[in-house]
């Protein structure tokens, strides 16, 4: 790597060490210069959040089109960042697919615009542009041969995003953004004015665990795409989700708890799923060879 690159590789990877939480777990077992692209990425959508859900809404749509205009100024080498210095570098070196850089940011701007989705179908769609092109980008870095692989990571990004939703309820209400379709809250009785209340019926549990189930079923799914000969490659993806299914566990687990804080996986507890997880595919890789 360039000498000059290393400063704006550190300031992604030092964003990515103090934000990233869950995910950053499954970035330490990557290759560096795999490892290097994955925090300009996360580095990339992290302070693409922040220009969506930390100013109000008008100032939101203006600095995320200028966030636009930088990333399509970073494609033809101007960077008006580190972030987007790496971020570039990272597109040339791996081939990353711009259009889902763009799709990205189209999810981002939904959260300027969009507070309510009436259906699931809607929500999914929110869904494949907020997390899905994650994650068919991490695929891109992680390399693949399978096209199902892409299946893997569209499945994945939507898991991923309904079980944040489902531990953001109250988060997310907060700043006026309701993610649960509301033809689920309507098909259980449960209105908005109970959300805001924070009121724990029968009717609320019986709506979460339609979530649940629902999430369950894109982690499901996700298992079902990803090739055995690809499971090495997308280790660090596998880490996700394992640290993820447990959120989603652990969540169910408590009875739902989503209007008492924002439930968590101690530290310890992640790195022991990373490693577990990191070794027992390694090991599967190795009998299969």
């Amino acid at each position: 790597m360039e000498s000059k690159l290393k400063p704006a590789y550190r300031f992604c990877q030092d964003l990515a060490r103090r934000k990233a939480g869950n995910f950053y777990y499954s970035f330490q077992f990557l290759p560096g210069d795999q490892r290097r692209a994955i925090y300009a990425v996360y580095a990339f959508c992290q302070q693409g959040d922040h220009q969506v859900d930390e100013f109000p809404p008008e100032e939101a749509k203006g600095r995320l089109e200028n966030y636009q205009q930088d990333f399509e100024h970073c494609l033809q080498g101007d960077y008006k960042s580190p972030l987007f210095q790496a971020l570039g570098d990272s597109i040339i070196r791996f081939n990353l697919t711009p259009g889902n850089f763009r799709d990205l940011l189209r999810g981002m701007s939904w959260d300027i615009d969009k507070y309510r989705y009436d259906t699931f179908a809607q929500l999914r769609e929110y869904c494949r542009l907020a997390a899905s092109t994650v994650g068919s980008i991490c695929v891109e870095i992680f390399s693949y041969e399978n096209p199902e692989v892409l299946k893997y990571a569209e499945n994945l990004g939507i898991a991923l995003q309904l079980t944040n939703i489902l531990r953001d309820i109250k988060e997310d209400y907060n700043r006026g953004r309701i993610y649960i379709p509301l033809e689920d809250m309507n098909r259980f009785s449960y209105s908005e004015e109970d959300l805001a209340n924070g009121v724990r019926s029968g009717n609320f549990l019986e709506l979460m665990e339609s979530q649940y189930q629902r999430a369950v079923k894109f982690y499901d799914e996700a298992e079902n795409y990803l090739p055995a000969a690809e499971r090495k490659r997308e280790i660090a993806a596998e880490i996700m989700k394992t640290v993820y299914r447990e959120l989603l566990e652990k969540i169910r687990i408590d009875d739902y708890p989503v209007f008492d804080g924002r439930v968590s996986i101690p530290g310890w507890r992640k790195m022991k799923l990373a490693l577990k997880t990191y070794v027992n595919i390694r090991l599967s890789g190795n009998r299969s060879g």
